[in-house]
């Protein structure tokens, strides 16, 4: 066949298939003309949406790491040696914190009054006396309660509690595991190489030296306050101290518990006890009444750290 022809012939072809094509589209646009639009519509509306996530710039997001000066102004706050309410303490040591305070008494008689039903073998034997309790759950409520930590506790009447923030035993600032003063005055650079702070404390040095008088009523006692009698007669326990349980979720009552061990007696390592203030206050030697009037009952008293 002539090359013309056959060139003419397949040009042809080409238009009459494109001739088809465009008349089946175009009765298939008029036979569905509102579907097509829609379709039309949509397509549209899908491009300018993605066109316009393509040009936006993300929205910045709120930086998560904290300040330099924000972590020098807490680093300084906790190696202060800086004593502003004259307490013997450094401030660096006190819990300043509403929230910290709140969780340091929840864990403190937390610890005491667990010792009751399970004792933790972290607490010493030779440590068991009214003051050893309220070192042993002192230092522990101060620590770090981990899974760790938690492993090793027998039974807990409350574990659903935060830990202190501020810093945790035994890092506590300036002191480490020094946390008892020993002596009268206030805080000083020195006291850290002396033996101005111990490791342990008797009851009438923790009184004295890390407490605060709070008087002899309940009108502001709160949930792990002290109470502190004289103990006279007895040479190696002059002092006796009792750990008010109270609720912190109402005042202080009478109806309140308080725990304390009794101390060894004649050979006898000593029990721990608890009872309400009313049940105290009924107690055949009337020196162990809670009551103003009793010149044995020394009053309430709050670690110092929370003042």
């Amino acid at each position: 066949m002539n090359p013309t022809v056959k060139a003419f012939q397949l040009g042809s072809s080409i238009r009459w298939e494109n001739w088809r094509w465009s008349c089946i589209l175009r009765n298939f646009f008029v036979m569905n003309k509102k579907r097509c639009s829609f379709l039309i519509i949509l397509a549209y509306i899908s491009a300018t949406g993605l066109m316009q996530a393509c040009t936006n710039e993300p929205e910045p997001q709120p930086a998560t790491t904290s300040s330099p000066n924000a972590i020098t102004t807490n680093a300084t706050r906790l190696t202060s040696t800086s004593d502003l309410d004259a307490d013997g303490f450094p401030d660096a040591s006190e819990l300043d914190d509403e929230t910290d305070r709140r969780n340091f008494r929840r864990w403190f008689v937390s610890i005491a009054e667990s010792q009751l039903y399970k004792e933790d073998p972290a607490w010493r034997k030779d440590d068991h006396d009214c003051a050893g309790l309220l070192r042993f759950a002192y230092r522990e409520a101060l620590k770090q309660h981990d899974t760790k930590w938690l492993r090793h506790k027998p039974f807990l009447v409350d574990a659903a509690i935060a830990d202190v923030r501020k810093y945790n035993y035994p890092q506590v600032p300036l002191l480490q595991t020094k946390i008892f003063r020993t002596r009268e005055g206030k805080f000083a650079e020195a006291n850290l190489a002396d033996t101005t702070f111990a490791v342990t404390a008797l009851a009438a040095k923790l009184r004295s030296y890390n407490t605060v008088f709070f008087g002899k009523s309940l009108e502001h006692v709160q949930s792990g306050d002290l109470l502190f009698f004289l103990n006279t007669g007895d040479v190696k326990m002059p002092q006796h101290s009792m750990i008010f349980l109270g609720d912190s979720r109402r005042p202080a009552n009478i109806a309140n518990h308080v725990i304390y061990h009794t101390g060894p007696r004649d050979d006898k390592p000593g029990i721990l006890k608890k009872l309400q203030l009313a049940d105290l206050m009924k107690h055949p030697d009337e020196r162990w009444h809670p009551a103003p009037e009793n010149r044995y009952f020394l009053g309430y008293y709050r670690w110092k750290i929370l003042e």
